[in-house]
C-alpha cells in the first residue's frame, strides 16, 4: 500500500502483564519438553491474571497510546481491533468494547481477524481511512490476546512459537513534522490462500468451537496438512511470499533494497525454528539490515507483535533520525505483511 500524502504514528503502546512464566517453569509443570524449549528459543512468556480479559488489555494499551499521542480520544474516527484467540464472550463485538473503553465514543469500530497478521491489517485499514477521508483526524489500531488452559496450552499449541498475553495499540494521524513518533512510509502485503489448510488440517467441519479437541493441537493440524504437500516447496513458497511483501513495501515507499538508512529488520515474536527456516533467509535476500527479534521475554503476542515491536523501536531508541525499520509479520502462513517506518529527521 502506497501512502498518499504523509502519515505517521502519533502514539504507540504495549500493555503486558507483569507476571511471566519461564520455559524452565513450563518444563517443570509438564507443559513442554526441554527439546521443544530449545527448538523455540523463547525464555519466557507474559501471563495475564485470570480476571483480565483480552479486550481489557487492548483498552489499557489504547489508553496509553492515546496519552502518548497527547490527543483527545473523541477525535478518533476509526478503531480497528485485531485478535488471534477468544475474546471472552461468544456472540459479541470486542472492537466496540475497545472503542468505548478508550473514549472514542463516535468512532466506527471494526473487528479484524487475520490470525497473527491482524495488527498490520488494522494499521492498513486505518491508513486507508485517513487517506480517503479528508475530515478524518486520527485512527486507533489495537490488539488483545490471552491464552490459557484448558482451551489452549500456550507452550504446546504450535511447534514454532510460545504464546504470551498482552495488548497493543497505535494512533495514526497525518504527519506534521512535530508530533510524529515514527513516519509510516508503506505497508506491503502478500497472500497465499491455498495454504489456509495449515491451521485446519484434515478435520471435518465442527458444529461449535473446540468440538474436535481441547486443548487445541496446532501441531497435529500442521502435520496433517504437510502430509498432503511437498514440504520443501512449501517452505520455499513461504520465503517467496515474505520477500514479496517486503519488496512491495520498499517499492511503495520508494526505497532501494540497499539503502543504508534501513537500520533494522524486525521479525515476529515467534520461535527460533520458523525464524531460521523462513524469515531470516527471506530478509537477508532482500535487505542489508540487522535482523532483530524482540520477543525473547514475551513470546508471540497473537495479533499484537507489530504493536509491541513498534513500541520497543520507539522506547528503546533503536533508530537514529532518518533511519528506517522494516517490520515483518505473517498470519497462518497464508498472509504476510511488511510495515516500513522511519524515525523523523528531527
Amino acid at each position: 500500500m502506497k501512502i498518499v500524502g504523509a502519515l505517521s504514528i502519533k502514539g504507540a503502546a504495549a500493555w503486558l502483564p507483569d507476571t511471566t512464566q519461564t520455559a524452565d517453569e513450563a518444563i517443570a509443570a509438564g507443559l513442554l519438553t526441554a527439546e521443544y524449549a530449545k527448538r523455540i528459543g523463547i525464555e519466557a512468556v507474559t501471563v495475564a491474571e485470570d480476571t483480565m480479559g483480552a479486550p481489557d488489555m487492548a483498552v489499557l494499551a489504547g489508553r496509553r497510546a492515546i496519552e502518548d499521542a497527547n490527543i483527545d480520544p473523541a477525535l478518533i474516527g476509526l478503531v480497528t481491533h485485531s485478535w488471534l484467540f477468544y475474546q471472552g464472550h461468544d456472540l459479541w463485538s470486542p472492537a466496540h468494547y475497545v472503542a468505548d473503553g478508550v473514549g472514542a465514543s463516535s468512532a466506527t469500530a471494526f473487528g479484524i481477524h487475520q490470525m497473527s497478521n491482524g495488527g498490520p491489517t488494522a494499521v492498513q485499514l486505518g491508513a486507508i481511512n485517513l487517506m480517503a477521508d479528508p475530515d478524518a483526524h486520527y485512527t486507533l489500531a489495537t490488539s488483545g490476546d490471552r491464552f490459557c488452559l484448558p482451551a489452549i496450552n500456550r507452550w504446546g499449541v504450535d511447534s514454532d512459537c510460545a504464546l504470551g498475553d498482552g495488548g497493543g495499540a497505535l494512533v495514526l494521524g497525518r504527519s506534521d513534522g512535530e508530533t510524529d513518533r515514527l513516519r509510516l512510509l508503506s505497508v506491503g502485503t502478500a497472500t497465499a490462500p491455498e495454504f489456509e489448510g495449515l491451521c485446519r488440517g484434515d478435520d471435518v467441519w465442527s458444529p461449535h468451537p473446540l468440538w474436535h479437541r481441547m486443548p487445541i493441537d496446532g501441531t497435529r493440524l500442521k502435520t496433517a496438512f504437510c502430509a498432503s504437500i511437498d514440504v520443501e516447496q512449501f517452505v520455499l513458497a513461504v520465503r517467496k511470499k515474505l520477500v514479496e511483501s517486503v519488496q512491495q513495501a520498499l517499492d511503495h515507499a520508494g526505497i532501494e533494497n540497499g539503502d543504508p538508512r534501513i537500520r533494522i529488520a524486525v521479525v515476529p515474536r515467534i520461535g527460533r525454528g520458523l525464524l531460521e527456516r523462513a524469515f531470516q533467509p527471506a530478509l537477508r535476500d532482500t535487505v542489508r539490515a540487522e535482523i532483530v527479534h524482540l520477543g525473547g521475554r514475551t513470546g508471540h503476542l497473537g495479533a499484537g507483535d507489530l504493536f509491541a515491536n513498534i513500541t520497543d523501536i520507539i522506547e528503546l531508541n533503536l533508530l537514529e533520525p532518518g533511519e528506517i525499520a522494516i517490520i515483518a509479520s505473517s498470519g497462518g502462513s497464508c498472509s504476510w505483511s511488511c510495515v516500513v517506518v522511519q524515525q523523523p529527521a528531527g
